[in-house]
């Protein structure tokens, strides 16, 4: 049974390469396989793989089944269920249930700065920049700009711009190279190999990572690297046999999530400067016309103001807010895009 085991996961990890398609008898004798497995936490994890395996290769129906009846399971995060559900969701264009999916992870999850940014893209999707951006106004508070990926940037820079607040749009980008300054010197040292001692001890003290062990210096190493399974399994090497070649491993991994980091960075960077570009283009009207389109969003009455100090976050708070966008009477006599 044991090697029945090793074989059908080594399957799922392995086979087929990306692009090629997955045939139904396959597909259908890897799950009857699975779902047949004496130990309940060996069924769970390889139905788990085929979920999302199901989602990457496009058996959507195969993988939404397999996810909920995933979610009963003791043995997996059910937070990562919901998430993975609603990306399986959002590929369908789903966009409702992918953002009901998105809601259920909860505050204190360490998916939920995922979901946040995942639920502001689903909708913007259905016609909602207000209530996308009020997901971003959380995302881009001090608090969390350590974790939050470049690409959340773009997002509420994309939304300021549809939205005629032109103001917002520079705002954004000024957050953003204040996040992002000094995160890029550290993202180039490790690329180049150069990890500080304090960095070293993090890394190879500890066996296992999650945001309260990473902790402040989740700024200067890769975002999430922590969760990467080709990190995880060099670092369980080293652990199991420490050598200089295992540290090299563990090392030239951090390197090439640096370098993913960096090139995520230098793309929103461009992104951010065309939707700049295009705000500049718009506004040839003269400083009236630019006053009249700058106004940026305004609170309804009994609307949480979020926050009145941008360094102040209130946790119990931050799913409360609501953004009002504003009317964009200057973006009609330009005409669209």
């Amino acid at each position: 049974m044991r090697k029945a085991v090793v074989i059908l996961l080594g399957l799922i990890f392995l086979g087929p390469h990306k692009g090629q398609a997955i045939g139904s008898k396959v597909w259908r004798q890897w799950i009857h396989q699975a779902s047949q497995m004496s130990n309940p936490k060996q069924r769970d994890q390889a139905l788990w793989r085929l979920g999302l395996k199901g989602i990457l290769y496009q058996r959507n129906k195969d993988a939404e089944r397999i996810l909920k009846f995933l979610l009963k399971s003791p043995f997996l995060s059910q937070d990562e269920v919901h998430l993975n559900l609603g990306r399986l969701y959002y590929q369908e264009r789903r966009f409702k249930k992918a953002i009901q999916e998105y809601q259920k992870v909860p505050l204190l999850s360490e998916f939920w700065l995922e979901a946040k940014e995942e639920m502001a893209w689903a909708y913007l999707k259905i016609g909602k920049p207000d209530r996308a951006l009020s997901q971003l106004e959380t995302l881009l508070t001090p608090y969390f700009s350590s974790l939050v990926q470049p690409e959340a940037y773009y997002l509420a820079s994309l939304i300021h711009l549809k939205t005629c607040n032109y103001e917002g749009v520079f705002k954004v980008s000024a957050q953003f190279k204040k996040a992002y300054k000094k995160r890029i010197r550290h993202l180039e040292q490790i690329r180049r190999g150069e990890l500080s001692k304090t960095q070293k001890d993090l890394i190879f003290k500890n066996s296992s990572f999650n945001f309260e062990t990473v902790g402040a210096q989740a700024y200067e190493l890769p975002s999430l690297f922590y969760k990467d399974t080709l990190f995880l399994k060099s670092l369980r090497q080293f652990h199991k046999n420490p050598s200089v070649h295992k540290v090299q491993k563990v090392i030239q991994r951090l390197q090439a999530l640096a370098q993913r980091d960096l090139k995520a960075i230098k793309d929103t960077i461009h992104l951010l400067q065309v939707v700049e570009a295009e705000v500049i283009q718009r506004l040839y009207g003269g400083p009236k016309a630019v006053m009249q389109a700058t106004r940026g969003p305004q609170p309804r009455k009994g609307q949480l103001v979020f926050p009145v100090d941008p360094k102040e976050v209130w946790i119990d708070e931050l799913d409360s807010y609501q953004v009002n966008t504003s009317s964009c009477p200057y973006y009609k006599k330009v005409g669209r895009l």
